[in-house]
């Protein structure tokens, strides 16, 4: 009796292991999978940018934003053209309504040729918390001066 018991778990571990093999492998029964992410990584990656729009050339459809590049601490420029699938929130209907100091919301995405091509554009309202008021921007340079007030030199000790 105990000799048929060690005899089924044997049996049964073996099966167990066998089993897990083929669940774990990575062969073409498993290729499924990677031509499921092949056929969604042809589509192009859509891409996110906050900044602040620093010229509109309304001409060509292309707008420069400028934005901080998170990663290295720096500030950096995009250059992003419109198409006539570009949609627009927040009320702007058109690049006419988007101007210099314009703080945007940008999703766009990179075609073959590298240019970046937006898809929704949202002009954001920056508000001053509540209790704050927002900092003049066009302060005059008199007063942003500190005066320098000269120090007297400490008499010398030999």
């Amino acid at each position: 009796m105990k000799l048929r018991a060690n005899l089924v778990l044997i049996i049964s571990l073996f099966l167990l292991v066998i089993g897990a093999k083929s669940v774990f492998s990575q062969n073409e029964g498993a290729s499924a999978l990677p031509a499921a992410s092949k056929e969604a990584s042809s589509e192009p990656e859509i891409l996110w940018v906050w900044g602040e729009v620093t010229a509109v050339d309304s001409a060509s459809n292309k707008l420069s934003v400028k934005y901080l590049d998170y990663e290295n601490d720096v500030e950096r420029e995009i250059s992003i053209s419109l198409d006539d699938k570009t949609t627009f929130d927040n009320n702007a209907g058109s690049i006419a309504q988007l101007k210099p100091k314009d703080t945007v919301s940008i999703d766009y995405m990179v075609d073959p040729s590298g240019a970046n091509i937006a898809k929704n554009i949202s002009i954001e309202k920056i508000e001053a918390m509540p209790g704050e008021e927002m900092a003049p921007e066009a302060a005059p340079e008199a007063a942003k001066e500190e005066t320098a007030v000269p120090v007297e030199a400490a008499p010398k000790t030999d």
